[in-house]
């Protein structure tokens, strides 16, 4: 385990790195804000992550996981076909992406649309506390919530601990269902950027690139299951 988290803690040393180098090529001009503070891309992110607008969503994210784990049926034996595909990207509004959640079976879709919405509002809110960010493309966008967020789950690097004498089919099947959340985490965050400005005309595509993250992590999370299902059946208790 201390393995384990000395893994973690460099991990994320090496990702906030690679980030910082990325969001640094993505733009070397630097911004000069209030007339005296000069602003970097890197700074940019650090403050957004301790903004409170930015920490209510993740504590939305963080709310919407909640609901997702407590609510839906991820081990029903459902395959993810094209259609599925389909319909997620013909997601319009909050009542198309209700009905699609409640056919994933996610019996709270009504939290996590409430949850969804509300980010989207919180985001508009983000760039009205940073305007310099209407000033990035959207690659920069990408990188500095990117980083942003690493930044923020730094703090809780450590928030996946399997009991200490599970075997290894549960500790890779609780490593793999948190990843399948993390990962939604941020492509929750990036569907909010995915347009580069989150104005209420955009509110369409930002919930379908909603839909198709939950569909995303509906489907890893489908897969993490078998695969403990056939470590199980290798290796039963």
């Amino acid at each position: 385990m201390k393995q384990f988290n000395r893994w973690i803690i460099f991990g994320y040393a090496s990702l906030s790195l690679l980030f910082s180098i990325t969001i640094y090529s993505c733009s070397k001009n630097q911004l000069q804000v209030n007339q005296n503070v000069i602003l970097s891309d890197s700074a940019l992110a650090k403050q957004i992550s301790l903004s409170t607008e930015f920490k209510s969503i993740l504590l939305n994210i963080s709310d919407i996981d909640t609901a997702i784990k407590n609510n839906s049926l991820p081990q029903q034996e459902r395959i993810i076909d094209k259609n599925d595909f389909n319909e997620a990207a013909s997601i319009e509004n909050e009542n198309a992406l209700k009905i699609f959640l409640l056919k994933l079976g996610y019996k709270n879709a009504d939290i996590i649309v409430k949850y969804t919405l509300t980010n989207n509002t919180l985001f508009l809110e983000v760039f009205a506390a940073f305007p310099e960010l209407y000033k990035r493309n959207k690659e920069c966008l990408l990188a500095i919530f990117k980083f942003a967020f690493l930044l923020s789950k730094s703090d809780s690097a450590q928030s996946v601990k399997p009991f200490m004498l599970a075997d290894d089919c549960s500790k890779n099947y609780a490593y793999g269902i948190e990843d399948c959340s993390e990962a939604l985490s941020w492509d929750l965050i990036a569907a909010q950027i995915g347009l580069i400005l989150p104005t209420p005309v955009n509110l369409g595509i930002t919930l379908t690139l909603s839909g198709l993250a939950y569909l995303k992590e509906y489907s890893c999370k489908i897969n993490v299951v078998k695969r403990w299902q056939a470590c199980r059946a290798s290796n039963p208790i």
